[in-house]
């Protein structure tokens, strides 16, 4: 059965503003199953110091207005990363957050880091069917009655894009989940970065560290995988494992964005941003010249139809030059795929449809 996308267009042929277009598309999609006094968590990434890619604030600004209107409870939301960034813990997270634009008197919601401030805010839920047992996500994912997901549509170097999937598993899991949709591996340790403080042994809560002479020894066969140490490693000693294939990584996404969605009762509203769609992931401290022009922004409760949908629309359009496309990336080759040619972004399609995530089966609907 086909899912409805609904997309409002970037082109201003009314004379009106992106937020007024988004704020019509916000109406069609609708908020009815929002209740008054009810949670929502609004989840988006607040880009990385130094990146411009992001989704801009006033956006949410407009959808915490309608919610607000509704009296709910609305709060933006991202989970802390495994890389050692500014988003790598909850308070250098939200003071980041806040920096590039996202603070209360802008968007008119308060910022809640998920996981906590050192990842240990999560709650371990159901998942699979094939590479998980159980996953972890951030405590106030779980916590909250509603979900909002708003997804800035780019390219990835691993997963060949990112949208509505990713941001629901990357974006919800905890650090620990993030290493393990990553690799089956556990962190290594990059020994003459160790200075000896002890910091990983004191948080690892099965003892697989240790100090010996001043320096780490890592048990690797206790070791659970929880990530707890690459949080409280400030030298850049213990290092993730990036060793996933593509194709593994992106079912495993979908496993987990899945998880996420079986804790919401209430349909999950996926907003898709095909603005300054960029070839890489606004993780990144730069960010580079768009490869096609701006689409719109996309809306479904599917997000299998909606990132199809995405996918499909960039895949039409003709590549810009002065970018990371190669020469001639014309309308019906897969920009993704011409950057990142190791990574197949069908994969988490596929998957999520096997799985039962959403349907790749979609029918898009113009709001004039």
């Amino acid at each position: 059965m086909k899912s409805d996308v609904f997309i409002i267009r970037s082109r201003a042929r009314t004379h009106d503003s992106p937020t007024q277009r988004f704020e019509r598309l916000i109406h069609k999609i609708g908020l009815d199953h929002i209740k008054e006094y009810q949670t929502v968590a609004v989840k988006m990434h607040f880009g990385e110091d130094g990146a411009t890619g992001y989704i801009h604030p006033s956006y949410p600004c407009i959808l915490g207005k309608l919610l607000k209107a509704r009296r709910a409870k609305p709060f933006l939301t991202d989970t802390n990363t495994l890389y050692h960034g500014f988003r790598a813990n909850g308070v250098d997270h939200h003071e980041l957050a806040i920096r590039n634009g996202f603070a209360f008197d802008v968007v008119g919601m308060p910022v809640v880091i998920a996981d906590g401030i050192r990842s240990h805010s999560v709650r371990e839920i159901p998942a699979g069917p094939r590479h998980f047992k159980t996953v972890k996500v951030g405590g106030a994912i779980w916590e909250a009655e509603n979900l909002i997901t708003l997804n800035h549509f780019k390219g990835h170097l691993l997963t060949g894009f990112g949208g509505a999937i990713k941001n629901l598993s990357m974006g919800c899991g905890s650090r620990a989940t993030k290493q393990r949709m990553h690799a089956d591996l556990k962190p290594e340790i990059k020994v003459e970065s160790c200075i000896g403080c002890g910091e990983c042994v004191a948080v690892c809560p099965v003892g697989a560290i240790h100090l010996e002479e001043g320096r780490v020894e890592f048990d690797h066969g206790t070791c659970i995988g929880c990530a707890e140490c690459l949080s409280a490693c400030l030298y850049g000693a213990i290092r993730t494992q990036w060793s996933g294939s593509s194709r593994t990584v992106q079912e495993k996404m979908a496993e987990v964005a899945l998880a996420v969605l079986s804790l919401f009762p209430n349909p999950v509203l996926h907003f898709n941003f095909l603005l300054n769609i960029t070839p890489e992931c606004d993780c990144l401290k730069w960010t580079d010249n768009p490869i096609v022009q701006n689409i719109g922004i996309l809306a479904s409760t599917d997000p299998v139809a909606v990132d199809q949908a995405g996918l499909d629309l960039v895949t039409e359009s003709t590549g810009l030059p002065d970018s990371a496309l190669p020469d001639g990336a014309g309308e019906g080759m897969e920009k993704f795929q011409l950057v990142h040619s190791q990574a197949d972004p069908s994969v988490q399609l596929e998957y999520g449809e096997t799985i039962g995530l959403g349907s790749r089966d979609y029918r898009l609907i113009e709001i004039k």
